[in-house]
């Protein structure tokens, strides 16, 4: 009987070691998910009557409800945000809420949700559903600054609430 080579039967079993499970060609993003998004815009110098834009940065927390047949997606999100740079009475962290659906479309390295396309990172996924997933990208529709946003989704597996603050006075 001939025997393989050490080599050879070291790399087979290695790789046989580093397969893993077949996920789907393009997890599904659907149901429940509580989302953490940060968002940064860069400061810019503009010309005329508008000077100096400040920057902005914002820090949202959302549940969102993916409705994969629909392609929509309906979002509770509060808030806090504020100018980057430039320290004025205009800029003032602010806190809010906001309510949206937007419209969503996925393939396996990009999500665009509300017109945006973001890079998207898929985590765990169970029976084809993406349970984590990770997004990132240049928001678009900003006036005058660049902005960056990105953002990681848990999804929920229980009926989820985002109990949303009174805004400050």
């Amino acid at each position: 009987m001939r025997r393989k080579p050490l080599l050879a039967a070291a790399t087979t079993g290695a790789l046989f070691c580093l397969s893993g499970p077949a996920y789907p060609a393009v997890p599904e993003i659907s149901g429940t998910y509580a989302v953490s998004v940060s968002v940064i815009c860069q400061s810019n110098q503009t010309t005329g009557a508008e000077g100096v834009a400040p920057g902005l940065f914002a820090y949202e927390w959302s549940i969102a409800d993916f409705n994969e047949k629909a392609g929509t997606a309906q979002i509770t999100t509060t808030f806090v945000d504020g100018s980057l740079v430039v320290p004025n009475a205009a800029s003032n962290l602010t806190q809010g809420n906001s309510n949206a659906t937007d419209a969503y479309s996925q393939t396996s390295s990009t999500l665009t949700l509300a017109g945006t396309k973001y890079n998207v990172v898929y985590g765990l996924v169970v029976k084809d559903i993406a349970e984590t997933f990770m997004f990132g990208g240049i928001l678009t529709g900003q006036a005058s600054n660049s902005c960056a946003e990105s953002g990681t989704a848990i999804r929920t597996t229980s009926p989820a609430s985002l109990q949303q603050p009174d805004t400050p006075p």
